[in-house]
């Protein structure tokens, strides 16, 4: 199970074992996306639940997958929407990969809507797409476009910082497109490739802002 994770998907991971190991894990540094079983240990889950999402939580903006049998899967159920952000069921593989890979840039959001600039390579030549940015994380943004382009497409992007003092660029790659039970918009999910160092930075202020 593990190894799927960090072969395929790449991250890195953390493995910790029972409630209060998962507890001490989750308080004491920030993650960007948390698997955790249902039941874990012997204690009620809302309890875990509410430490991840708690005004003080290093992990509060983390996206939250529960991993459970079967036959608790209505019961896992009951907590999204209320600080879980995913359900799989333990056998589902598959369905935990695509999991991760649509909450790792759930991270710190901040709400910005500013024109980006996406620059294509199609056919040898570059083409250009304007939309704009609904809301933007440390790992990816979330853009308002008709432009479905594919899962897995890379581009070039700009897009200046919501002051103009700033314009930050980089590479990135479609993860997912919008899904009318999660969002109000029509557009795409992209996850950050590459960004240079005065980019980051800029980043890294703006969040700085918003906390």
């Amino acid at each position: 199970m593990w190894d799927l994770l960090t072969t395929p998907v790449g991250f890195d991971l953390d493995h910790v074992r029972g409630f209060g190991a998962s507890l001490a894990a989750v308080t004491s540094r920030r993650y960007d996306a948390i698997i955790a079983t249902l039941p874990l240990g012997d204690y009620p889950f809302v309890h875990f639940v509410a430490a991840v999402r708690s005004g003080g939580s290093p992990c509060k903006n983390a996206g939250l997958v529960v991993l459970t049998t079967a036959d608790r899967l209505e019961e896992a159920n009951a907590y999204v929407g209320g600080g879980v952000n995913r359900v799989v069921s333990i056998d589902d593989q598959d369905g935990l990969r695509k999991a991760i890979e649509e909450v790792i840039d759930v991270g710190v959001r901040t709400a910005i809507r500013v024109m980006t600039r996406l620059t294509i390579a199609i056919g040898g030549r570059d083409c250009q797409i304007r939309t704009y940015t609904q809301n933007v994380s440390r790992s990816g943004m979330l853009l308002d476009t008709s432009n479905m382009l594919n899962v897995g497409q890379k581009f070039d992007f700009s897009f200046r910082s919501p002051t103009g003092d700033h314009l930050i660029t980089g590479r990135a790659e479609v993860v997912r497109h919008t899904r009318d039970d999660r969002e109000q918009i029509s557009g795409i999910g992209v996850q950050f490739l590459e960004l240079n160092d005065r980019s980051a930075k800029a980043l890294d202020e703006l969040f700085e802002g918003t906390q």
